[in-house]
């Protein structure tokens, strides 16, 4: 997952409203998988992170490292990094995917399987805290509300009108597309030509701009930081 962080949420110049988040940072948090299919960033991840740069060239963004990326997708972070020129940060989960899941049994189908950790905590949650406390408590995401009927419930219980959800631990998310439709998403990609993951293009399963089917990919990179 890939994340970003700065001072204030800028003013991004999208078509949405634009909160400002003045007492937190709000750090580019894009994390890549949650599975060992996911694609880093996601189409969402990768068009806020175009419009954070647009208005902050300076802001932190930080990569969760789960430890089972495609090497097209470690390429991929490269490339973009540099050509960029990302401040990016790697926060590795702790334990490795794999030795998680390798310690819990559940690797083995000839091994009694023991408790699976929580994944979303190793993935994700634990990363979010450790990147929180680095650079701040605020994070622009890629989470859309029409992607799924989660993420619709997950803003509609924030009561929000501007993507903004804030936690009861003080961190504050924010969603500068939250309201956008998949074919806005894909036109702006378009517009800018950014740099689509290859591994999410090669997938049998990834969103195409051709494709409808294709729109409603199973990536997992923008799965939400939302511990309250």
């Amino acid at each position: 997952m890939l994340i970003a962080y700065s001072r204030c949420v800028p003013a991004l110049g999208a078509p949405i409203a634009r909160p400002s988040i003045t007492s937190s940072t709000a750090s580019a948090l894009i994390s890549t998988a949650t599975t060992g299919t996911s694609h880093f960033p996601g189409k969402g991840l990768l068009v806020v992170l175009h419009l954070a740069l647009r208005a902050d060239r300076d802001i932190p963004v930080v990569f969760f490292d789960s430890g089972l990326e495609y090497p097209e997708t470690l390429d991929h972070i490269r490339t973009v990094a540099e050509q960029w020129n990302l401040d990016l940060h790697r926060i590795a989960a702790d334990p490795p995917l794999l030795d998680a899941l390798v310690d819990s049994g559940s690797w083995d189908h000839d091994s009694p399987a023991g408790p699976l950790p929580d994944l979303h905590d190793v993935l994700i949650g634990a990363p979010s805290r450790k990147a929180h406390q680095l650079l701040g408590p605020g994070e622009l995401w890629g989470v859309r509300a029409d992607e799924s009927a989660g993420r619709r419930v997950l803003y509609a219980r924030a009561q929000t009108v501007d993507g903004v959800i804030s936690r009861a631990d003080g961190t504050v998310a924010y969603g500068p597309i939250w309201n956008w439709s998949t074919a806005d998403v894909w036109s702006y990609i378009r517009r800018h030509d950014l740099p689509v993951n290859p591994s999410t293009a090669n997938s049998p399963i990834s969103a195409s701009p051709k494709s409808s089917a294709g729109f409603r990919t199973s990536s997992m990179a923008a799965t939400s930081i939302v511990a309250a």
